[in-house]
């Protein structure tokens, strides 16, 4: 085989490469947004009444703290997305 032939694919390898990776970040990104509807949608809705947190409650009304709660949904969903995406893959299932 020529060395034109072998950079052909191994450039059509990373095209292949390139195209998973794409997809099985969609993929995650689908699957956390999904997770994430599961959990309260804002940070004063994901408070318990039990807590004793009066004194912060301006605070916690503020958009740097909705902001930071998001990113906390966030990140935990991605997590919990990429778990089931290894374990699925792991288990021999279709992506």
């Amino acid at each position: 085989m020529s060395s034109h032939g072998i950079h052909e694919q191994v450039e059509e390898r990373r095209w292949e490469q390139s195209y998973a990776d794409e997809r099985k970040e969609e993929m995650l990104k689908d699957r956390a947004a999904e997770l994430a509807k599961e959990l309260p949608a804002t940070f004063s809705s994901a408070l318990s009444p039990f807590l004793q947190l009066s004194h912060f409650s301006s605070a916690m009304s503020k958009a740097v703290c909705s902001e930071a709660y998001e990113e906390l949904v966030w990140a935990i969903c991605m997590e919990q997305a990429k778990e089931e995406y290894d374990y699925r893959f792991l288990m021999g299932e279709e992506h």
